[in-house]
């Protein structure tokens, strides 16, 4: 061990940063490391202080194997000072080691032994409310001492030379030649969604919602029906063009620009698409080399050499899936902790997107199989938190994208999360056609002379950009944080429901009426959750009516049946999560509306 550490050249810049951590860190921990032992020690202090007859009465069976454990527990700080002057005097006597930095890596193994039992004991034996904060503290730790552990790699030339080389890595032109042209042709599949976007014929006429950092640019940008439709046309006369290789520079250019503005303009309403990484790709494939753009198939199979900017492009593009999985396993731990997996909210989770499909059930109750859901948890955050890591090993990144399948495929049965097969598409950048091709070529060896033009510094802002978003954890467009999915929801919800009461005797049930049109309500229910949670907490206010006609309206927009004239009632309901419980819910009402003037017929 000592060997290995002694071959890194930055092991002692490693030690005072890891040292000054503690040394931050440990009033904190140690307080809370108190506050854990005196709650272990009300609830099970009698083990180690009761008798031995009164052991027999607690545990008829076990209790003399269970009695001597317990003393052995006396001597266990013993033993771990014997074993820490031992190693310090095969280690300090022999000159090996510093005495700080023999001090520093106990205390770095203390917490590390420690954060693992702790994980491991600390719901049977610690009451809720220290557990939740402690553990979360302690997933705190370790991902600031990944973090610094990854400062510290950045800034040694070694490891900066490796990624570089990794990143510029030669190969030849088809891997990035198929991936552009399947990335065009995609572009005319996503023009054609766009045209039977529901709500396209009332872009422009809503009230805008300014998107976190560039609200205020978006406000500049027209936006109507006639102007969406009008870039969808472009966008695909374009994107024929580029497969052509009409005009293909100037072609590609049209149609990032139709295509970024086709998939931006319906977030700018107060519903945040995380569809960003169109808006990345297309304008990473804009500066790819040139000759790629003009040249055939059978003229790029002609080509002898490998060069490193064919690499740096679909690296790019694989270091920004990196991006996406990563945050998000690393905001669940620091957010949630490892209560995200192996907690009871776990299971609410699933059960709240089955709530919002209108209680449609999954083949597999997995809620019932409480063991696998949470393995299921721990797989996640542990494949999303090493994605990164494996994708630049070569021959391990079939783990990130295998495990970025399965994950998916996963959501998609009983999460219903429908991003698996857009995901396929999208992985198609990883099939190494290279290796298939490349034989018998010439690399071209160094990086590229012209890496400060337009063609790097632009894949490489969108790359630095939105890894800067990661960390500050913010959602908006283009660049942004991917859905971390922390929101851990409690057992029961609280929503809206409305009815329609029409002027002709009928009753028309919103919920009803979406599911009966395949209305996609969860895109709008957490507006619901917030405007109540809103309220709840501050029972002073009065409730958000023009939030709740807001709603309405996007029930309308989705579902043309509840355009009828007529009254609306307008109830919160709540009920239990669970769907074998689903029929204790409970309503109480609010107040009603004219369907046709949206006047209030009785105020709340």
């Amino acid at each position: 061990m000592y060997k290995r550490l002694s071959q890194i050249t930055w092991h002692k810049e490693a030690l005072k940063v890891i040292e000054i951590f503690i040394l931050i860190g440990s009033p904190l921990f140690i307080s809370l490391t108190l506050v854990d032992v005196v709650d272990l020690w009300k609830n099970y202090g009698f083990l180690f202080t009761d008798s031995f007859a009164q052991f027999r009465g607690y545990f008829p069976r076990w209790y003399g194997v269970l009695f001597v454990f317990s003393r052995l527990a006396y001597a266990l700080p013993v033993m771990f000072g014997i074993g820490v002057v031992y190693a310090g005097q095969k280690c300090l006597k022999t000159k090996k080691i510093r005495f700080i930095d023999f001090a520093t890596w106990i205390v770095a193994g203390f917490i590390i032994l420690f954060g693992l039992s702790y994980y491991t004991l600390h719901f049977p034996l610690i009451s809720s409310s220290t557990a939740s904060m402690l553990q979360i503290l302690m997933s705190r730790i370790y991902l600031g001492i990944g973090g610094i552990l990854l400062l510290l790699l950045v800034q040694d030339k070694q490891y900066i030379r490796r990624f570089t080389s990794w990143i510029f890595q030669p190969i030849g032109p088809e891997s990035l030649w198929i991936y552009h042209r399947f990335f065009v042709l995609y572009s005319i599949y996503l023009f054609f969604l766009a045209w039977s976007f529901p709500g396209r014929e009332y872009l422009g006429q809503q009230e805008y919602v300014p998107l976190p950092i560039f609200g205020w640019l978006y406000r500049f940008i027209p936006v109507s029906n006639n102007l969406y439709m009008i870039s969808i046309g472009v966008g695909v006369l374009a994107a024929i063009l580029t497969l052509f290789r009409a005009w293909s520079k100037a072609a590609m250019i049209v149609l990032a620009v139709a295509l970024t503005y086709v998939v931006t303009v319906p977030n700018f309403y107060g519903k945040l698409w995380h569809n960003q990484i169109i808006v990345w790709h297309v304008w990473i494939l804009v500066f790819v080399p040139r000759d790629l753009l003009d040249t055939s198939w059978k003229a790029i199979r002609q080509l002898k050499v490998k060069r490193p900017e064919y690499g740096f492009y679909l690296r790019i593009l694989w270091l920004l899936f990196g991006h996406i999985y990563f945050f998000a396993g690393f905001y669940k731990l620091w957010t949630c902790g490892l209560e995200w997996a192996i907690g009871d909210n776990f299971i609410a989770l699933f059960q709240i997107e089955w709530f919002e499909h209108y209680d449609r059930l999954p083949w597999l109750r997995i809620d019932r199989l409480p063991w696998l859901l949470h393995a299921g948890g721990v797989f996640t955050i542990l494949l999303e938190l090493s994605y990164p890591f494996w994708l630049i090993q070569d021959r391990f990144r079939f783990i990130s994208i295998s495990g970025g399948l399965f994950l998916h495929a996963f959501a998609g049965m009983f999460l219903y999360i429908g991003f698996f097969w857009g995901l396929v598409v999208y992985y198609i950048v990883y099939i190494p056609w290279n290796i298939i091709f490349d034989k018998g070529r010439k690399e071209v060896e160094g990086l590229p002379k012209n890496l400060s033009s337009v063609g790097y510094v632009v894949p490489l802002t969108i790359l630095v950009v939105n890894l800067l978003f990661g960390v500050l954890k913010i959602n908006s467009y283009p660049f942004s944080i991917y859905p971390v999915y922390t929101d851990m929801p409690a057992s029961s919800v609280y929503y809206f429901e409305f009815e329609l009461h029409t002027n002709t005797g009928d009753t028309l049930y919103a919920h009803k009426e979406g599911e009966r049109v395949g209305f996609r309500w969860e895109n709008y229910s957490r507006i619901d959750y917030e405007i109540l949670s809103d309220y709840n907490s501050n029972s002073r206010s009065p409730l958000d009516t023009a939030g709740i006609l807001s709603q309405w309206e996007c029930w309308k927009n989705g579902v043309s049946s509840l355009y009828k004239p007529g009254t609306v009632n307008v109830y919160v309901a709540c009920r239990p999560l669970d769907p074998d419980l689903a029929h204790e819910k409970t309503r109480q009402y609010v107040f009603s509306f004219d369907n046709t003037t949206e006047e209030l017929c009785l105020r709340p």
